[in-house]
């Protein structure tokens, strides 16, 4: 783990703050005129996103872990290598190692327009053997402003060709389920990961029940429109060619022992992906890079551009 101290000495500003907190991880405060998120090392996890003063953007649990070990329920998650369960089981968790060991914060620069942009490497050292961790270099950059813009870099450094899979995994806080629609997949095939089977919708996504869904062959924008809050989430993506729709519902949440019984109602997963038939093989020395841009607006296509402060 890195050292709390040196970190603070390197990157602390009147935009950054790095504190100790819950599960004694270490966390990053960002707040510029643009844009708030909170970051913790563990996983590399985007925890809180809002345009400056405004409303959440990203959901957590109230029920979410802080522990060394274990996944973050809510915010964004990386998962890497692999999405969804690991084709030999246990002991490998359900998507990958990324999200459950610690990153090193390497860089933070401030951009010219005012944004904060955060950089974190993972070091293969720090993943269990049990693992078998990939020879990978991971990077991953944040970059908060009027808009959350999330770039995870793989680079395969071994001498043989490797497969991944991969997610942004984001959470979503909505006003109430029922008040919300997804649009830009309509006529996209996709697996339901409950049933095991293809279909295609030709109206926007509405979620009244549990959901598990792997849109593929989709390289375009993604909308959560949500009428209770008179909002629209934006996903712009890049490098990925599925998504991933999941909402648990109540019995599904009422098992989960870090998601609160009646939590469903309030959050949405829609996820940038390398999911399925979008799965890649690298080749030795080859990189790919997936990003998301996420960017809130209102119903009537307005972007929230943040609440200026005098300095």
């Amino acid at each position: 783990m890195q050292d709390i101290a040196d970190l603070r000495a390197r990157f602390e500003s009147d935009s950054v703050h790095i504190r100790s907190g819950a599960g004694d991880l270490i966390y990053v405060d960002v707040c510029n005129d643009l844009g708030e998120s909170t970051m913790t090392l563990h996983g590399a996890h985007v925890m809180r996103y809002a345009v400056r003063g405004g409303q959440p953007v990203l959901w957590m649990s109230a029920e979410s872990r802080f522990e060394s070990g274990k996944a973050i329920r809510g915010g964004v998650p990386l998962c890497w290598p692999w999405f969804g369960a690991h084709p030999e089981g246990a002991p490998f968790p359900a998507h990958g190692y990324a999200r459950i060991c610690e990153w090193d914060l390497t860089e933070i620069r401030r951009l010219p327009g005012g944004e904060d942009q955060l950089e974190f490497h993972l070091r293969r050292e720090v993943v269990p053997e049990s693992l078998k961790p990939l020879p990978f270099l991971l990077s991953y950059i944040v970059t908060v402003g009027s808009s959350l813009t999330l770039e995870l870099t793989m680079t395969n450094q071994g001498e043989l060709p490797r497969e991944i899979s991969c997610a942004l995994h984001s959470y979503f806080a909505v006003s109430e389920i029922g008040n919300v629609e997804v649009r830009g997949l309509e006529k996209v095939r996709y697996l339901n990961a409950l049933t095991g089977v293809e279909s295609v919708d030709s109206a926007p996504i509405r979620v009244a029940a549990e959901t598990d869904r792997i849109y593929m062959e989709t390289t375009g924008a993604i909308e959560i429109v949500d009428s209770g809050w008179e909002r629209t989430i934006l996903l712009e993506r890049s490098g990925s060619a599925s998504a991933v729709v999941w909402n648990p519902w109540g019995d599904k949440a009422c098992r989960m022992a870090d998601f609160g019984d009646g939590e469903y109602g309030s959050m949405l997963c829609v996820e940038t992906a390398n999911a399925a038939s979008d799965r890649r093989m690298l080749g030795p020395g080859e990189q790919h890079r997936i990003i998301c841009r996420i960017q809130e607006k209102s119903v009537h296509g307005a972007v929230f551009s943040g609440k200026k402060t005098k300095k």
